[in-house]
């Protein structure tokens, strides 16, 4: 039996930006929430808007997210989940968010996605789409 040698190369990773400025870095908030009387849990969490500055080249990046898992107990078709992320950009007087939002629901035979992206400009929304679908269950 010959032996090979093998030689593992670390993938190479850029530097980290330089020049830039956290402005926000909030802590990721999460809870669980049980209502006894509807027999349902549900778990919800949010992040904060989180923005760095990169002075360099005037311009401010920022991101948020919210979603929610929720269910009513011995009823595995009553799921829903939901969530929404939002970027936002900065430069100059120009301020741009581009937020997705996903919504997931099913019955016993199909599943029922729904998403939605908005792209806005300043409090214009400038770009938007709906995707509403039903989707037959193959496999559940």
């Amino acid at each position: 039996m010959t032996e090979t040698a093998v030689e593992f190369i670390e993938p190479s990773r850029p530097s980290p930006p330089r020049g830039y400025e956290v402005i926000e870095a909030p802590v990721l908030e999460r809870w669980q929430q049980r209502d006894t009387q509807a027999n349902t849990v549900a778990v919800h969490w949010i992040q904060p808007l989180a923005r760095v500055r990169f002075a360099n080249i005037e311009r401010e990046f920022g991101h948020s997210s919210r979603g929610s898992h929720e269910i009513t107990l011995e009823d595995p078709n009553s799921a829903v989940s939901k969530f929404e992320y939002t970027l936002h950009f900065r430069s100059g007087r120009s301020n741009v968010s581009v937020v997705g939002r996903s919504k997931l629901t099913s019955t016993s035979d199909t599943y029922n996605p729904v998403v939605t992206l908005e792209v806005r400009e300043d409090d214009d929304i400038v770009f938007e789409r709906v995707w509403d679908r039903v989707l037959d269950r193959a496999y559940s």
